[in-house]
């Protein structure tokens, strides 16, 4: 397990200075801010097997904007407490100029390990995306299809900040930091490898094991598929989670 989390650290650092290094070559960064809206639920259905569904609606300048929506659902296996492999699939729409101009179709496969030493929980999270485009066809844009596959890593604490009376409930508030990493894959990808970075400092108010709601800061940092162009997002993320036992 030690190793695993020195190769893990060794990733985290090497991207960290790819990262560095493309910001000091750049030469056109944009700045944006976003809103982010989500709702997940769970369904445990046994020891074993889950069942989550996702939608999420997200604007940018200030909710002047639509971003995109996406909707998703995933089925989720767990080979042991704290390992989980997963399989999903999401559905997004992306806007430009007020009008829907794109849609993408996203199955994915996922690997996840949990781990909790006293009450700092940990968690890894490794997901590979097959991503397949379709651009709408309006007078002034082609219809047009393509693809590619996309890597993603994130590792995220759950740090508790205060329990409320009576103490032994499951009512609590949690520091919810994460950092993300996004690798693209694929003969369309020339300047763009290193898709993006997120970085994110949280709230969550845990109100049981059923229910708790988010709200964070995230920094993306994201590479364009044109030289040396970059994004930098400052993001606000509202999210609300549900569990239910079948």
């Amino acid at each position: 397990m030690n190793h695993i989390y020195k190769q893990i650290l060794v990733s985290i650092i090497l991207s960290a200075c790819f990262v560095l290094n493309g910001k000091a070559q750049k030469k056109d960064v944009k700045n944006s801010n976003q809103q982010w809206f989500q709702y997940s639920s769970q369904i445990k259905f046994s020891d074993k097997w889950r069942l989550s569904a996702i939608l999420g609606y997200r604007t940018r300048d200030g909710f002047s904007h639509s971003l995109l929506y996406f909707a998703g659902t995933r089925m989720g296996y767990q080979l042991n407490p704290g390992v989980t492999l997963s399989l999903g699939f999401n559905h997004l729409g992306f806007y430009t100029s007020g009008r829907l101009s794109q849609r993408e179709y996203r199955p994915y496969q996922q690997f996840t390990l949990v781990r909790k030493y006293k009450n700092i929980g940990t968690g890894h999270r490794l997901r590979v995306e097959q991503r397949y485009f379709r651009k709408r066809a309006y007078e002034d844009i082609k219809a047009e299809s393509r693809a590619n596959l996309r890597f993603r890593y994130r590792f995220s604490l759950s740090l508790p900040l205060l329990q409320f009376p009576p103490f032994d409930s499951d009512k609590k508030l949690l520091f919810t930091p994460s950092y993300e990493i996004f690798i693209n894959a694929g003969k369309e990808i020339v300047y763009n490898v290193f898709d993006r970075q997120r970085i994110l400092a949280g709230l969550t108010m845990q109100f049981n094991r059923k229910l708790s709601v988010s709200m964070s800061y995230v920094h993306q940092f994201t590479a364009l598929n044109l030289p040396r162009s970059f994004d930098s997002a400052h993001v606000l993320w509202l999210s609300v989670s549900q569990n239910f036992d079948w």
